[in-house]
């Protein structure tokens, strides 16, 4: 570049552009966070805990969901924790067969949303209709009129949610094995440890911390779960909440679970973040280059092998493979034969009125919530990164405090803001605007982290030097940091993109007649005559569309499955 393009006279927009984007980030994060607060603590305009009596310690229903919330996101991360730490240490560090096995099925169950598995095994176990059921009730138990297996129950909960969790704690795990000196392990089989000895006294305690940040996030992304439970018919905060805003309508009762369920994702999230701040204490990557050991486990690799290919078979083969097949089947209830193979499911999504216009819903908010999330990321993740300002750290735990909420929380909250004065005269309630913003509060975050990574890997003395050569902020930007993280960028739009596209729980509290998006629709076609093959065939669409567009993007911008830029 030349410095005569950097000498550009004008004026610096930087701070307006900084205070417009904080300004935004609050209003889309913390006005919603506010008023359910004021809902839940001020009654009459007098703060109070009364309502919290009333709707939350008093009500009996609504303690049980408190206490299967509670139970429910313990035992996910625990799970996560039980699978997702040996899948992680085996792809990592053992001569295991079939990783990519395990790396593939643990992106799609990042990219592809919970309910849809959910839809699949009640397709596969349910007491009655479930076709594995059937085939055992044919072969083994023909006496029995249902089951033998029921997936509608706290374990069958627990089971479809994990996959996510174990995701979770794969990566950070995994990420922190890799990057471990072997020297250490060395050291210890030196000593005469033996392997399993070395991996629970030096491996493990190494990376603790981050097998103790993925049990955080799955456990936060537990509480935050609507549409499983909402399938399962099983009580939890977020279908209590669902509820209270049904009629009649419960502003109070909202607020109040809301704030609870807050409460509860924003303690595990200031747990992560000391844990992430803290990490340093235990770090082991020097400027020393090495390569990380492989153990050479013999017939034990197996079992590591074996649970992986248990992984994929429960998270992805059997689940996507009941949806595909069952999309292309007239009935439930009994033995398909392939004579009654059809395509009429497939006909009706893709030219039902209603189907068509939830696709274009999605897609039109998609692509909005992932242009002004990834503007506002790029300026707040250059104030966390790059500036010395005293409140970078605030803006930073404001920024992905969406993280611990629950997307219902968040709708509630923008029903709070716009039934309220003076928001209400925008008449903004029940329109797709709300979606809007809901959506940017809960991608703002996975924007964010991509970003701020990129940032990190770009050295400041870059940019001083075009400062120096008389670029302002805005021409330093534009000339040299946004080219340099185009890739980031790239990613992140994708992410956002995705993460938009089935989005459920925010969409079922927000949806008005005419802006009902996929993630609702596969709901009401789950609920309708054919429905169960018709959201099957829906459900399939969906996950081939998110599937193509992110490996797609993963190969133009040479990421690996993780977001980690390849060699």
């Amino acid at each position: 570049m030349s410095t005569t393009q950097l000498k550009r006279p004008g004026f610096d927009a930087g701070k307006i552009v900084w205070a417009a984007c904080i300004l935004l980030t609050v209003y889309f994060v913390l006005l919603p966070m506010a008023y359910l607060v004021i809902r839940a603590f001020f009654f009459d305009g007098t703060p109070s805990l009364s309502l919290f009596v009333e709707y939350l310690f008093a009500d009996p229903r609504a303690m049980r969901a408190g206490l299967n919330s509670l139970i429910f996101g313990v035992s996910v991360a625990a799970v996560s924790v039980l699978v997702g730490v040996p899948l992680a240490f085996g792809v990592s560090r053992t001569d295991m067969a079939w990783k990519e096995l395990v790396r593939i099925t643990v992106l799609i169950a990042i990219i592809t949303p919970p309910f849809l598995r959910t839809m699949a095994y009640i397709l596969l176990f349910g007491p009655n209709a479930g076709q594995l059921n059937v085939l055992l009730r044919w072969a083994f138990f023909p006496e029995m009129a249902s089951g033998p297996l029921n997936v509608y129950t706290i374990p069958g909960l627990i089971l479809l949610s994990t996959p996510i969790g174990i995701a979770q704690v794969f990566i950070l795990t995994s990420t922190a094995l890799s990057q471990m000196d072997p020297a250490l392990e060395e050291a210890a089989r030196t000593s005469g440890a033996s392997r399993a000895r070395t991996v629970w006294t030096v491996s493990l305690p190494v990376c603790r911390n981050a097998i103790f940040a993925g049990a955080l996030m799955a456990f936060a992304i537990a509480l935050s779960l609507y549409g499983t439970p909402h399938l399962l018919g099983i009580d939890v905060l977020t279908t209590q909440i669902r509820e209270a805003l049904l009629m009649p309508i419960n502003f109070e009762a909202a607020a109040v679970l809301s704030t609870g369920i807050t409460a509860l994702g924003l303690m595990a999230l200031v747990a992560y973040r000391q844990v992430t701040r803290e990490a340093n204490r235990y770090q082991t990557v020097s400027g020393k280059g090495f390569r990380p050991a492989v153990m050479r486990l013999g017939g034990y690799r197996h079992l590591f092998t074996g649970l992986g290919i248990l992984y994929g078979l429960l998270s992805f083969v059997l689940p996507y493979g009941a949806l595909i097949v069952i999309s292309f089947f007239p009935t439930l209830g009994r033995l398909p034969s392939f004579s009654e193979l059809t395509f009429s499911h497939y006909v009706y999504v893709f030219t039902s009125d209603a189907s068509l216009r939830a696709i274009w819903n999605s897609l039109i908010l998609a692509t909005a919530t992932a242009f002004i999330s990834i503007i506002l990321s790029t300026v707040i993740g250059y104030i966390v990164v790059r500036s010395r300002s005293r409140f970078r750290g605030l803006l930073d735990y404001l920024a992905i405090a969406p993280l611990a909420l629950s997307g219902i929380a968040i709708a509630v909250g923008l029903v709070l803001v716009y039934t309220s004065q003076p928001f209400v005269r925008l008449h903004l309630y029940g329109t797709s605007w709300l979606l809007l913003f809901a959506y940017i509060a809960l991608q703002l975050p996975i924007a964010l982290r991509a970003i701020q990574t990129s940032l990190m890997q770009i050295g400041p003395e870059l940019e001083e030097a075009a400062r120096v050569a008389g670029a302002t902020w805005a021409g330093s930007m534009r000339m040299v940091i946004l080219p340099l993280i185009k890739q980031g960028l790239s990613y992140a739009w994708v992410l956002v993109f995705l993460g938009v596209i089935p989005e459920l729980s925010a969409s079922i509290m927000l949806r008005q007649l005419g802006n009902d998006t996929v993630a609702t629709m596969l709901l009401d076609l789950w609920g309708g005559a054919g429905g169960f093959q018709r959201a099957s065939a829906l459900g399939t669409a969906v996950f081939l569309l998110v599937a193509t567009v992110f490996f797609v993007t993963r190969w133009l911008t040479r990421r690996d499955a993780f977001g980690t830029v390849k060699s």
